[in-house]
């Protein structure tokens, strides 16, 4: 039988501290009390383990779409394979050197690290951001065929492997095409574009609802990686494929232009010999073809601005397609 005062302690042991100085985790951001960290329930790269303290006890959640799970410390070294007896006996043998808050205690005087903690909040906010929208994504039905529709429907290519679901806001009364960014490996955000027949992509007074859910991102569409072909839209990317002719390059979304800078970013990962930028025809994707080529410059990396009819290679591409097809019948 397990002693009382030996379960209480195992319950309420400071699970930050257990978790540093035990396990040997480091937290990758701290949310005052809260913390995330890498999940100690298998590799990840994204930290999706989150440490809180609620009503005297440190809880833990683990949000990645697989190992979807949560509870106190015993709970987690049941997880990791212990039983009850042997979690109990091992939290209720660990002396820490942090208090019940999680700050480090050294003679009585606080020693923690207030500015450690404060350059963390901006990164804990995106990390809560980017794992709403993990658990949104993984909600989602796979609605595969719903979606491939909506693709073919317009004459594109479908390519499940983008990942692309569909989500029914019923509070609206709106369908939208829901899309993991940057890609469905490692959502940071998902963009929404509003679910719609085809016909009326060419309408000029129809606006089409959008949104973000988590962290606003490139969307990336691995091929090769020689040539890249960047849109404002994921729609507009997947048309230009056809539109320009680049059935095998990799695409990318800015998902807005005030993402241009991103590009920057993007060619820390990738080396293209060339990219292919198709911006909508307005001022705003004037301005930011501008960031860009400034961008692909300054990386001595080979620039093409194609020309298209229309405001951007989704409506190009449509409104080409429905002129051929006018001239077939």
């Amino acid at each position: 039988m397990i002693d009382e005062e030996k379960l209480k302690h195992a319950r309420t042991v400071n699970l930050p501290a257990f978790l540093e100085e035990e396990m040997g985790l480091t937290p990758v951001a701290i949310e005052g009390s809260g913390r995330f960290y890498l999940s100690p329930l298998g590799s990840e790269k994204t930290p999706s383990f989150h440490v809180s303290y609620k009503d005297g006890v440190w809880l833990w959640f683990d949000h990645r779409t697989a190992e979807k799970a949560g509870g106190d410390a015993i709970a987690l070294l049941r997880r990791l394979g212990y039983s009850f007896k042997e979690s109990v006996d091992r939290l209720a043998g660990f002396n820490s050197c942090h208090n019940v808050t999680g700050t480090t205690q050294i003679k009585g005087i606080s020693q923690c690290d207030t500015r450690k903690e404060q350059s963390f909040d901006g990164k804990a906010v995106k990390l809560e951001k980017a794992l709403y929208a993990r658990e949104f994504y993984a909600r989602l039905p796979d609605s595969g065929s719903t979606v491939e529709r909506y693709f073919t429907e317009r004459g594109l290519a479908y390519h499940p492997e983008i990942g692309a679901r569909l989500y029914v806001d019923f509070k609206n009364s709106t369908k939208y095409l829901a899309t993991p960014a940057p890609y469905p490996s490692e959502i940071r955000g998902i963009e929404l574009r509003e679910h719609f027949p085809a016909h009326m992509e060419l309408s000029a007074d129809f606006r089409k609802k959008r949104k973000c859910y988590g962290v606003k991102s490139l969307w990336v569409f691995k091929r090769d990686q020689s040539r890249l072909l960047v849109t404002e839209s994921i729609l507009d990317a997947i048309a230009g494929e056809k539109l320009f002719s680049m059935p095998d390059a990799t695409l990318v979304a800015l998902n807005g232009v005030g993402q241009a800078a991103e590009i920057e970013r993007l060619l820390k990962y990738v080396t293209p010999k060339e990219v292919f930028v198709a911006l909508d025809n307005d001022d705003s994707g004037r301005e930011a073809g501008k960031i860009i080529r400034r961008i692909l410059e300054t990386n001595r990396v080979k620039a093409v601005f194609p020309e298209f009819n229309g405001k951007d290679p989704l409506r190009a591409y449509m409104s080409r397609a429905s002129d051929v097809e006018a001239k077939r019948s």
